[in-house]
């Protein structure tokens, strides 16, 4: 049943693209007028006012939620820890991001010996 539903959608769908394109007339109007008549119904006009709010509050909420301000409270907090780390005696290890690694001396490979030619057929 799946598969016959998702035939259906589509075969509408290629329809649909000829139609456009082509400029063929069913009922005396093209595809593109009957578009063109859709868009200025009150139905279309409210239905773009409605998603043009819900997409410009959700960016909106994503922008709030992902802006890189810092606030007061975050400030103290990282300024209280930066002189703890920096306060004189205190002792920090290391993590792996911060360890320094030492490059290690090049060792030389064995020598492969050298693979005979080889010589071609004789005519």
């Amino acid at each position: 049943m799946w598969k016959l539903i998702k035939l259906l959608i589509l075969m509408a769908i290629i329809v649909g693209v000829v139609l456009w394109f082509t400029d063929i007339q069913v009922r005396g109007r093209t595809l593109k007028e009957r578009v063109n008549e859709f868009k200025k119904t009150e139905l279309y006009q409210e239905g773009i006012k409605d998603i043009r709010a819900i997409v410009g509050e959700s960016l909106k909420a994503l922008g709030e939620e992902i802006s890189g301000e810092v606030t007061d409270d975050e400030r103290k907090q990282l300024e209280g820890v930066i002189k703890q780390e920096m306060a004189p005696g205190s002792t920090t290890t290391p993590t792996e991001g911060q360890q320094q690694w030492q490059q290690q001396p090049l060792k030389a490979l064995p020598a492969r010996p050298a693979a005979p030619i080889a010589q071609p057929p004789a005519k």
